[in-house]
């Protein structure tokens, strides 16, 4: 029967030893929640039965089966030497291991397979090992130690019995919970790889559109340029020449432009941003394109929408792309309406046409580089605002029908300012220029 030393404190309500009993297996189960290391849940089961058992000792002996030995890898209190270990054909945790049961001994004088440990001999009488199975396998060995012999019943052997059951629980989803974490990981990297490829394929898509998209004004500026030496005394003739280099060399310019903006490395320089700012900056930027076409600009903005955590300069850019190919697409005069508001953790802007719309076909390849159904368009406009969009961890969504407009959605996370730059907040107003 346990001694009084062996005793846990009583508590009003229940059998003492019971109560301790489930003191550990919660205990133990809410560490394996947590989803921590194999050690750490050593831990926590030798730390455990220490405070709510009057044991001399208990500890943890984790099996590695390669070596053949029993590692000691947890001890409340601590007595012996980190990283002692013993090979599983000696001592009582080797017994329980082979046996695959729990070894129990009230005399460990009188039992020749007891094996002293490093910190000196006479201080263990009693001895109780039980095995930790995971998976069909003892992966470790509960061992329980008491100065008095006959310390130890069949009470303390099922108790421990039952520990070593939710502690075989707990190593199992802890090691489920780091393949997990592995298998996140290789997704993770997988998708950046996908990413990285289709980037790449982006860019050869953008090579090959480039060398034909340059080979036709280069053409045109040659044979111009030889035909205004070959008329040089002619200054009319000259004169118009040389305006048709010029329209064909801004051709290039504004193609040029826009892959630099579509391959231009760099992620976001955020600040505090005025998103209201950012739209009537774009806005104004974007007057010339409405120039005699009787379009009108109706503005439906809430007025206390909470500053973006963005880059302004590039918002700036996604907006000027989108209120001019709205402008385009309103060739005989029309009303664009820009909407802007707050949704949860999002500021949403909506801008919608009364333009010819965009028939299906179209509507599923306006993102790809260089397609565009506009006369002179280059395709890019839309390709860089869904990019810079991305990099910001926000949405563009594009809606259409022919004869009816086109709407497009864009959805902004509003973000925070990392830890070490929080404070009084930076906005940026964007001024009209």
């Amino acid at each position: 029967m346990p001694t009084p030393e062996d005793e846990p404190a009583g508590e009003p309500g229940g059998d003492p030893r019971m109560l301790a009993r489930l003191h550990v297996v919660n205990e133990v189960s809410e560490v394996a929640l947590a989803h921590p290391a194999a050690g750490d849940i050593y831990r926590s089961v030798a730390e455990s039965l220490a405070d709510h058992f009057a044991y001399f000792g208990a500890s943890l002996f984790a099996i590695d089966h390669g070596s053949q030995r029993a590692v000691l890898v947890a001890q409340s209190p601590p007595r012996d030497s980190p990283g002692y270990s013993q090979p599983v054909s000696a001592g009582l945790v080797g017994a329980a291991l082979r046996e695959r049961h729990s070894v129990l001994v009230n005399d460990v004088r009188r039992d020749s397979r007891y094996v002293a440990p490093p910190a000196g001999e006479g201080r263990c009488a009693a001895e109780l090992c039980v095995p930790v199975l995971r998976d069909g396998e003892v992966a470790a060995v509960i061992d329980v130690e008491s100065r008095a012999p006959g310390a130890f019943d069949d009470g303390d052997r099922l108790a421990l019995e039952a520990i070593a059951n939710v502690v075989g629980l707990a190593l199992g989803a802890s090691e489920a919970y780091a393949e997990l974490e592995r298998q996140v990981d290789r997704l993770r990297d997988a998708q950046c790889q996908l990413m990285h490829s289709e980037r790449l394929a982006d860019i050869g898509r953008l090579t090959s559109r480039v060398a034909h998209e340059i080979r036709n004004p280069l053409a045109t500026i040659g044979g111009f340029a030889r035909r205004i030496r070959e008329h040089s005394g002619d200054p009319p003739t000259v004169a118009r020449h040389a305006a048709i280099v010029v329209e064909e060399v801004e051709r290039l310019e504004r193609l040029l432009s826009g892959i630099m903006d579509f391959v231009r490395p760099g992620l976001p320089q955020k600040e505090s941003v005025d998103l209201l700012g950012v739209l009537e900056r774009a806005l104004t930027l974007s007057a010339g394109s409405r120039k005699g076409k009787r379009i009108a600009v109706r503005r439906e903005c809430e007025g206390d929408l909470p500053p973006l955590w963005a880059d302004p300069a590039q918002l700036e850019q996604v907006f000027i792309n989108l209120i001019q190919n709205a402008y385009d697409a309103m060739t005989d005069g029309g009303i664009l309406t820009v909407v802007a508001r707050r949704r949860d953790d999002q500021l949403v802007v909506r801008l919608s046409d009364t333009g010819g719309g965009i028939t299906p076909e179209h509507l599923e390849h306006i993102f790809d580089p260089f397609y565009s159904t506009k006369q002179g368009g280059n395709g890019l406009g839309l390709a860089v605002a869904s990019k810079i969009v991305d990099d910001h961890g926000g949405h563009i969504l594009i809606g259409s029908e022919p004869g009816s407009g086109t709407h497009v959605n864009v959805r902004l996370p509003i973000g925070h300012p990392p830890d070490n730059e929080q404070g009084a907040p930076r906005v940026h107003l964007a001024p009209s220029p």
